[in-house]
């Protein structure tokens, strides 16, 4: 047997394992920098960089130095620039297919830092959500401070004042031409007079019989009389009942014009407090466009803790039929599942220019259902330098298939900035020279809604602004803005990771609110003056015309009024009103009762 065992073939063997070896151990470095390279570049979308990689194998041991990872919105920038990254991988469990790393040190991470060379990538195709310009995004128009035209608004708009002077008009008419008919038909001064004469003709009996007769019909005419009082009594009821309505809607015509003024003020004219909410669009965009990078740089790091879904959603791979023959790889379950990939805790040193910040991500992989651990982070500092309070917390939770639930929370105190572009619109720019600031925010996502809160109050602020239209609103904002020495900004976002909106306020609004009521207010009093001149001549000769009927009802109602007078005339003049004991009669004669 042993003679069948050539030395000479042993020696080829011990050689080839020996290139082998000598090779792994030459090129495993490049081998791992390339992958790192190709896979990052992919997963960003722009170029990263890697200095060099280092393979221990007794112990195994990977560590990669100075990685740069490129912003793909600005490709002479690396987003990411980390000096070392070092990680002791356990050996047995690669036999299964399983890299477990139980402590991964990352130091030496910068945000922000210069590139020598652009890291944009030929095949990239950017979106039109990320190649909007910031002029696009931060462009604010405000509205014309000089006030529209009268002549204008009042030919494209109706005046209700004119419907409801109309609606008055034909009731006055209509009253006007009832009363009228109804006049002719109540006893007048023609018969009042009828009524002397027949009384007078009376009083000339002579004799007891005579007498006696004549004080019969006298009784039966002042019945008449009493009658005709009554009907034009009830007429007077009747028509002040109807005039006090007309007389109402001659007054809600009356001022109504002064309501159209109102009305068209507010719709073309400019408010004060409107305008003065301006913190949404000079502020609005910028914080928009954080969001914007915030949430792409998370869609970027998805698959770090979720892998790609396909299929059907849950979250497997998509099953494949198995062509007949071959068989099939059956893979059972196992009874202490491990995920394939896993760091059990990661240790980070960020690197600021107000000093180092340390913090700890624990549990990170992409198969969180199977570790059945959420993703955990916390970094925090204190007393750095221009930095007195720094708190992050967080949590990336995939435990359950098929559902999402993150949260973040920031802190941040005493941040001393300097240069930040609050506004980069050309037109309307703002830059905060310098300041301190405390930042609070809270950032939820359930499935694809998400939701964040941000709190922020600047301390020792110096704003810059540069408009370049020019104006006294304009000026009056800018010199307002540069006055600002505190202010407190409040930022909702809300919706989906597609789909959101961000809505801005501060307490700035209430100074910039001050600085233009005043010039807003003269140009809203000179609206109102065309406004009122201009709706006064379209109804002045239409009030008149009312006055003019209620006059004329008037009239009627002074008519009825002398016929109720003459009637009670007759009955004193013509016989007893029904309040003398004795009658007299005619010819002077008085009866005993």
């Amino acid at each position: 047997m042993m003679q069948r065992i050539r030395l000479w073939g042993v020696g080829v063997f011990a050689g080839l394992l020996a290139l082998l070896v000598i090779g792994w151990w030459l090129l495993a470095g490049w081998i791992i920098e390339r992958a790192v390279e190709e896979m990052g570049t992919d997963l960003v979308g722009a170029r990263v960089d890697l200095a060099s990689a280092e393979l221990d194998l007794f112990p195994l041991r990977v560590a990669l130095n100075g990685l740069e990872v490129t912003n793909p919105d600005a490709p002479m920038t690396n987003a990411v620039e980390v000096r070392r990254i070092a990680a002791g991988v356990n050996t047995l469990p690669l036999l299964r297919r399983k890299v477990l790393i139980e402590e991964l040190a990352v130091e030496g991470v910068q945000f922000g830092t210069p590139r020598e060379r652009s890291g944009a990538i030929a095949d990239a195709v950017a979106t039109a959500e990320e190649t909007a310009t910031g002029e696009e995004a931060s462009g604010l128009e405000l509205p014309s401070f000089e006030p529209p035209d009268v002549d204008a608004i009042l030919a494209g708009e109706e005046l209700e004042s004119l419907a409801l002077i109309g609606e008055a008009q034909a009731e006055i008419d209509r009253a006007m031409s009832s009363w009228t008919s109804r006049l002719d038909s109540l006893p007048d001064e023609k018969r009042f007079q009828q009524y002397r004469e027949r009384l007078g003709k009376l009083k000339n009996a002579s004799g007891v019989g005579g007498a006696l007769a004549a004080a019969k019909d006298m009784r039966a005419i002042q019945a008449e009389v009493k009658q005709d009082i009554d009907a034009l009594k009830s007429a007077t009821g009747d028509f002040q009942r109807e005039v006090k309505a007309v007389e109402e809607l001659a007054k809600k015509a009356a001022s109504a014009p002064a309501r159209d003024v109102q009305r068209l003020r507010d719709k073309y004219g400019l408010s004060p407090d409107g305008l003065a909410n301006l913190s949404q669009p000079l502020l609005g965009p910028r914080i928009g466009e954080l969001a914007k990078r915030a949430l792409s740089w998370w869609k970027r790091a998805e698959p770090i803790v979720a892998r790609i879904q396909a299929g059907d959603g849950t979250g497997g791979a998509e099953p494949v039929q198995p062509i007949r023959g071959p068989g099939v790889t059956v893979r059972f379950p196992e009874r202490n599942p491990v995920p394939d990939f896993l760091i059990r805790q990661a240790k980070l040193s960020l690197e600021l220019k107000a000093g180092s910040i340390h913090g700890t991500i624990d549990d990170i992989t992409p198969d969180q259902p199977i570790h059945g651990k959420p993703l955990r982070l916390t970094f925090g500092a204190d007393k750095l330098d221009g930095l007195r309070t720094f708190r992050l917390m967080g949590t990336v939770d995939r435990t359950r298939p098929g559902q999402t639930a993150d949260d973040l929370t920031l802190h941040a105190a005493g941040l001393a900035l300097e240069a930040v572009p609050l506004s980069e619109s050309a037109q309307w720019g703002i830059e905060l020279e310098r300041g301190s600031l405390d930042l609070d925010v809270a950032a939820k996502r359930s499935g694809d809604e998400i939701s964040a809160d941000v709190s922020a109050v600047l301390e020792s602020a110096q704003l810059l602004t540069h408009f370049a239209e020019e104006g006294p609103v304009p000026s009056a904002i800018a010199r307002t803005l540069q006055g600002i020495r505190s202010f407190r900004l409040d930022a909702r976002v809300r919706g989906t990771l597609e789909s959101y909106s961000v809505d801005v306020s501060s307490d700035m609004d209430r100074l910039l609110g001050s600085a233009v009521t005043q010039l807003v207010g003269d140009k809203m009093r000179e609206l109102e003056a065309g406004l009122r001149s201009g709706i006064g001549k379209k109804t002045s000769g239409p009030l008149a015309n009312i006055q003019a009927g209620l006059g004329g009802l008037g009239g009627i109602g002074q008519t009825i009024g002398s016929r109720v007078d003459m009637g009670g005339d007759v009955l004193s003049t013509g016989g007893s009103g029904g309040t003398s004991k004795s009658s007299p009669l005619p010819g002077g004669v008085k009866l005993p009762f």
